[in-house]
């Protein structure tokens, strides 16, 4: 009887010890499967997948982006003062959050605050696919007035390298 505890301790340490390995062994990055093209590409939006900013005017995204690849798992889209910064996971990459810009209103306490990312994949060094999230939040003493916020858009989009 007292092997019983033993054994289940070590049974115990066995699993947390191989639960440890396979869970950092899923968060290792692939290298890049394909290598994007620096340069422009052509970006077009092709449909609408969810949109809870129903009265909320959402930019039109742009037709054209510059890709920045300098090596290793990261690239940049250069969007003016700031760049997004990305990641590439083998087929699949991932933007950080970008700040599109923020607004408000003469005679309220209320700013509106509108971010976008995307993360797709690349299904050759010159074709992307993917989602473009744009998320827009409110702060300020005005906001809890407003309904719907924050909303956000998930919009597919496909990008080709132009030149």
């Amino acid at each position: 009887m007292t092997n019983i505890p033993r054994r289940l301790t070590l049974v115990a340490l066995a699993a947390c010890t191989c639960l440890t390995a396979l869970a950092s062994a899923c968060t290792v990055d692939e290298p890049a499967t394909f290598i994007p093209r620096s340069g422009t590409w052509t970006y077009a939006e092709q449909s609408i997948v969810s949109n809870t900013c129903n009265n909320v005017k959402i930019p039109d995204p742009l037709t054209t982006f510059i890709l920045d690849y300098d090596d290793g798992d990261e690239f940049q889209i250069e969007l003016g003062a700031e760049d997004a910064l990305c990641e590439i996971d083998g087929e699949a990459f991932y933007c950080a959050e970008y700040e599109v810009g923020s607004s408000g209103f003469p005679g309220t306490d209320a700013v509106f605050h509108m971010h976008v990312r995307w993360e797709g994949e690349f299904s050759s060094e010159t074709v992307a696919n993917g989602h473009e999230i744009t998320t827009v939040t409110c702060t300020g003493e005005d906001c809890a007035e407003l309904e719907g916020f924050p909303c956000s858009q998930d919009a597919t989009f496909a990008a080709e390298f132009f030149n």
